[in-house]
């Protein structure tokens, strides 16, 4: 018992050094491909001995996109595809550590007075089973296999269908606002009125 405390006091004294880190992100608006977006944890709580540590988690398929510099609290990442984008930051001292992650939503280039984006969504009867910004019909088959692939033999049987529709640029990032009424794909109508 007593070297189990002396063990706990030890701990409890190496740690008082060492500030547990607080990460803190401003996560970017919706941004387009090819311009560079900040990563900025500069608002992050931390000590002089702490690192940071940028990954990124989730890119659309194909994407070559990486963080700039790893290691900086305010760095960046140009998004060559449309789509989501995952970074989380890693905040670390000897002993604490704390993470945040953030979604980048980017859309394809658009033209002046261009309001909504096309969108791929995948579904079957009732169900929206993926969300693709940016894609075309064309492209569904071969995003469904590469990432989807437990529901190819469903588009194949047509029991898994892909549809595009126009969705405000605000709204990209929230499949949540659009649902699957009898194989249609139409905006949930608004609660609050």
């Amino acid at each position: 018992m007593i070297r189990k405390l002396g063990f706990l006091a030890v701990l409890f004294l190496s740690a008082c050094g060492y500030p547990q880190p607080n990460a803190q992100v401003k996560n970017p608006d919706v941004v387009t491909v090819g311009k560079s977006v900040a990563l900025d944890a500069s608002g992050s709580y931390l000590d002089r001995d702490s690192t940071y540590t940028w990954t990124l988690d989730k890119a659309p398929y194909g994407s070559t996109a990486a963080i700039d510099n790893q290691h900086a609290k305010v760095t960046s990442i140009t998004p060559d595809l449309p789509g989501q984008y995952q970074a989380t930051i890693t905040i670390a001292n000897k002993v604490w550590s704390d993470s945040q992650t953030i979604t980048i939503t980017a859309i394809p280039e658009l033209a002046d007075g261009v309001t909504e984006v096309g969108v791929l969504v995948i579904h079957n009867q009732d169900t929206i089973l993926g969300w693709q910004i940016g894609h075309t019909i064309d492209e569904a088959g071969t995003i469904i296999a590469l990432q989807y692939p437990s529901l190819v033999t469903g588009w194949g049987d047509g029991s898994v269908k892909a549809d595009i529709v126009n969705v405000p640029i605000a709204d990209t990032s929230h499949p949540e606002l659009y649902q699957v009424v009898d194989w249609n794909v139409e905006l949930i109508p608004d609660q609050s009125t």
